[in-house]
C-alpha cells in the first residue's frame, strides 16, 4: 500500500540531510510501524525518487527534489563543481568519498550525485565524475 504521507516525511528528512541521506535499519524483530516504513522506501526507490546507495543507506533522487516542489540542490554549489570540471584537461574532478568525511565534504559528494541524476556528469570510475555534454551546455545558459 502507497502511503504518500510517510513517503513525503522520507523524502523531507532525506532533503535535510547534509549528504541527501537517511539510514535503513532492517532486523529481525522489526515493528509494524519499521516495516511500513522500509516498504515506502522501497516503493520510493521503484517511482525513482529515492535510491540505495548501500544496504544501510537510501538518498533522495533529482526526481524527489522535484516531487517535492524543491530546488534540486545547490544549485551554486552545482555550477561551482561543474565549472571545476570544465576547467580541467581531462574534464573530470577526483570524489575522495571516505569515512568520516566532513559534513561539506557529504554535501559536495551529494551535489555530485544529483548532477549525475540529472545527466550533466557522469561517474567514470568509482572516485572520478566528469562532465557530460549536456554539462556544458548548461553551463552555457
Amino acid at each position: 500500500m502507497q502511503d504518500e504521507e510517510k513517503q513525503t516525511e522520507l523524502l523531507n528528512r532525506m532533503k535535510e540531510s547534509p549528504e541527501g541521506s537517511i539510514t535503513v535499519r532492517r532486523h529481525l524483530g522489526m515493528s509494524r510501524n519499521a516495516r511500513h516504513e522500509i516498504h515506502q522506501i522501497e516503493q520510493l526507490c521503484e517511482m525513482g525518487l529515492a535510491t540505495m546507495k548501500s544496504d544501510s543507506m537510501v538518498r533522495i533522487t533529482a526526481a524527489g527534489y522535484q516531487q517535492l516542489d524543491a530546488p534540486v540542490g545547490d544549485y551554486v554549489k552545482q555550477i561551482e563543481l561543474l565549472n571545476s570540471m570544465k576547467d580541467s584537461p581531462d574534464g573530470s574532478i577526483v570524489v575522495d568519498r571516505h569515512i568520516g568525511m566532513s559534513p561539506d565534504e557529504q554535501r559536495d559528494v551529494h551535489q555530485i550525485e544529483l548532477l549525475c541524476d540529472m545527466g550533466l556528469t557522469r561517474m567514470k570510475s568509482k572516485s572520478m565524475v566528469g562532465i557530460t555534454r549536456a554539462g556544458y551546455k548548461h553551463l552555457d545558459v
